[in-house]
């Protein structure tokens, strides 16, 4: 690589000059010199590798231009064909040709030709030879490498090479979520652990799969069904009522919901951001191939029609009306000054005009008018199973005798605190001259008027005060007005 004589000098010195020791019966036995590697944890490791690697890349490159090896060749419309014969990363390197001994005797010579000019040897009995498809007389192929015969990898957890439609892809994203179900079955946890391990955990192990695949509706139906039945049952997804629409419950906590997310809608939004990367990213490889596959329009910006595959435009006209495109001189602002020969793309409800997943997803859920008191309800020094209660309460979803009693429950309907008035809902105990909050969550026709202050080192409490007589003794902790 025409390196400089001094420079081999310092590289050469720092490899020649490592000296070794082993320990025999507890006492060192003399130190020898190394004959050649690199010590464990050399800097210079990873940086001679690069450049090893650098020589088989050039080899390859030269029997692919001969045609001697295939690649992975990528047919476009009306394009030239993209081919693809190897791919390095850190230590694990892959490479494609057809399947034939041909090229697999021709990959055989070009491995032996780098280990003669480089001095490193590859260890074929850690290699594997990768049939996709259905392959005739694989182990034959694989004996004239020298290696042995595997099949495609898992991916966090996503078997690569699986077709993308097929409900089977998504069995293992559910059955990973029933097992760590199975794990919280014989445990208490309250709805306000039971909203943070939804979020933490059985909403955000589909992600990876959900960024690259559309979700069948069927898949995020059952995926969600399981969500539900974990937040109203517990563990055990024991049968009871889901007190409040699910729809609600998706909402933001602005207007009136948990901040639990709709998986399809999750899954544009994810989709959404490929949409703006291949807007954005101008030499990736991945852009390149699709860019061979399927064309491009608007200046690069995005891909023409596609329809099937794992690649598809569907979703541009979701987020179309919050894309600027901007083209040749001039300035958006100090961080964006743009030459005549360039263009840059920017997202309007995004930071520093950048894409966001959680702005995205904001845009795609239907809007509506409603106004919660947030701050209200959530506050940070109330544990979350006091605010989901508190919550419950102002959509009047608590069950109280009465509203047992209107689903069936044959039971006495009698106040536990003072046994003389009937247990009642909030909401009716609440009069016109109650003075219940005009912007409260639309899913109830007259909400309670709730506020949590904090939390003290004693039990917290709730202060309920109406016309009829009732009332709580008050706890600083939590009020109810």
């Amino acid at each position: 690589m025409r390196f400089g004589s001094k420079w081999l000098g310092w590289i050469w010195r720092c490899i020649s000059i490592a000296r070794f020791s082993v320990l025999v019966n507890e006492v060192l036995a003399g130190f020898f010199p190394s004959t050649k590697g690199l010590r464990q944890g050399d800097p210079l490791s990873p940086y001679l590798f690069v450049m090893g690697m650098e020589i088989l890349s050039a080899l390859i490159r030269r029997v692919v231009e001969g045609g001697f090896l295939s690649g992975c060749r990528i047919r476009g419309r009306r394009r030239p064909d993209f081919n693809i014969s190897h791919l390095f990363f850190a230590n694990d390197t892959v490479i494609f040709c057809e399947a034939k001994k041909e090229n697999l005797t021709h990959l055989s010579w070009t491995l032996f030709w780098f280990e003669a000019a480089s001095g490193l040897r590859i260890n074929l009995a850690k290699s594997e030879t990768i049939p996709v498809g259905e392959v005739e007389e694989v182990d034959v192929m694989a004996m004239e490498l020298g290696c042995r015969v595997g099949s495609l990898p898992s991916y966090l957890g996503l078997p690569l090479g699986a077709p993308n439609k097929a409900l089977s892809v998504w069995d293992g994203v559910e059955e990973r979520v029933r097992r760590k179900l199975a794990l919280w079955k014989h445990q208490y946890i309250s709805k306000g652990r039971r909203i943070t391990l939804i979020k933490s955990t059985m909403a955000s192990m589909p992600i990876y799969q959900m960024s690259l695949f559309r979700m069948p509706k069927v898949v995020a139906r059952r995926l969600e069904k399981l969500q539900r039945d974990f937040l109203w049952g517990g563990g055990n997804l024991e049968r009871k009522a889901h007190l409040v629409n699910w729809e609600v419950v998706c909402a933001n906590k602005e207007k009136g919901g948990l901040g639990l997310r709709k998986l399809v809608l999750l899954n544009k939004a994810l989709f959404g951001k490929w949409i703006w990367r291949f807007a954005c990213y101008k030499e990736n490889l991945w852009k390149q191939v699709i860019s061979a596959k399927y064309g491009q329009e608007g200046l690069g910006w995005k891909t023409n029609k596609a329809n099937g595959g794992v690649w598809s435009r569907d979703l541009e006209g979701d987020f179309e009306g919050n894309i600027l495109e901007h083209y040749g001189g001039g300035s958006l602002g100090p961080e964006f000054w743009l030459t005549l020969e360039d263009g840059s793309i920017f997202w309007k409800d995004g930071r520093n005009g950048q894409f966001g997943v959680k702005e995205a997803y904001s845009l795609l859920v239907n809007p509506n008018d409603t106004t919660f008191l947030k701050k209200c309800i959530w506050v940070d020094r109330v544990p979350t199973k006091v605010a989901f209660f508190a919550w419950e309460g102002t959509c009047g979803k608590v069950l109280t005798l009465d509203r047992l009693q209107k689903i069936g429950w044959q039971l006495p309907n009698r106040c536990f605190l003072c046994g003389c008035e009937e247990e009642t809902s909030i909401e009716e105990d609440e009069g016109e001259d109650s003075g219940a909050i005009s912007n409260a969550p639309t899913t109830t026709q007259d909400p309670a008027n709730i506020t949590l202050v904090g939390q003290t080192k004693g039990a917290q409490t709730m202060e309920i005060t109406n016309d009829g007589g009732c009332s709580i003794p008050q706890d600083p902790s939590v009020v109810v007005d």
